[in-house]
């Protein structure tokens, strides 16, 4: 019983050594169109003036209650990522693709930390990005001289990315009558760049599944200069803001579908 199960798992595993080195459909090396779906997780971020020093600066210079410098530090959260494109292959091993991607559901929330006021200070905002991209993709196996289904690859992106905030509230709970802010929300253009890494599994002659891992540096998320709306207890009150950024930096998973035109 113990050999024969051995017999079966050795066959099993040539059968998979086998998979992995013949080709199970020819590869095609013209156009072709690819759907996306991901999903990505922001990395941390600072809201900060673009000059502390301006009559306009809503932090200012100098440390907050916590040492540091005045900035509301938190994250975009995480989002959908949801893409599509074109490509075709440049040489045998590699692809240039051109797409359009946009991830919805980014939202900030982190705190500030303002000088004679107590922690926390909650700041709150929706965000969301959407942008073009080129990609040229490297495939690795095909460059080794592997012409299996299993394809991993190596990418780099560059494009632009337009980036969404809507109004910023910041709120200050602690205090004996609590207030708060509301900052203007803006919208940003900027340079864009990715890399990624994967693994491809060619189907069929046509189809191409790929899953993969992208990080991505979609650029400075900025509100716009313009009043700085304060709620006092018993008033409120506007005055003139200068802008305010911070960087959207994710990582995410992705799963595509290519097919071959």
């Amino acid at each position: 019983m113990i050999g024969t199960t051995a017999m079966r798992a050795a066959l099993a595993a040539a059968g998979v050594l086998a998979a992995l080195t013949l080709p199970a459909a020819a590869q095609t090396s013209g156009p072709y169109v690819r759907a996306m779906i991901g999903y990505d997780w922001s990395a941390a971020a600072t809201f900060q003036d673009r000059d502390c020093s301006s009559s306009g600066a809503y932090f200012g210079c100098g440390p907050g209650v916590d040492g540091l410098q005045r900035a509301a530090r938190g994250w975009f959260g995480s989002s959908g990522a949801y893409e599509i494109g074109i490509g075709t292959y440049a040489a045998p091993a590699i692809r240039v693709e051109a797409t359009l991607g946009f991830r919805p559901g980014f939202a900030f929330s982190g705190t500030a930390n303002f000088s004679k006021v107590d922690l926390p200070q909650p700041v709150t905002a929706t965000a969301g990005q959407a942008g073009v991209m080129g990609f040229v993709y490297a495939d690795l196996g095909t460059m080794m001289g592997r012409t299996g289904p299993f394809q991993p690859y190596v990418g780099f992106g560059v494009g632009l990315s337009r980036n969404v905030v809507g109004e910023m509230l910041y709120e200050f709970p602690t205090l004996t009558q609590p207030r708060y802010s509301v900052m203007p929300g803006g919208v940003n253009y900027d340079v864009a760049v990715a890399v990624a890494a994967g693994v491809s599994y060619r189907a069929s002659d046509r189809l191409t599944i790929d899953l993969g891992w992208r990080w991505t540096r979609f650029g400075v998320v900025e509100t716009e200069e313009g009043e700085l709306f304060i709620q006092y207890p018993n008033s409120d009150l506007t005055v003139a803001i200068d802008s305010t950024f911070a960087v959207l930096k994710a990582s995410g998973i992705t799963l595509s579908l290519r097919w071959a035109l």
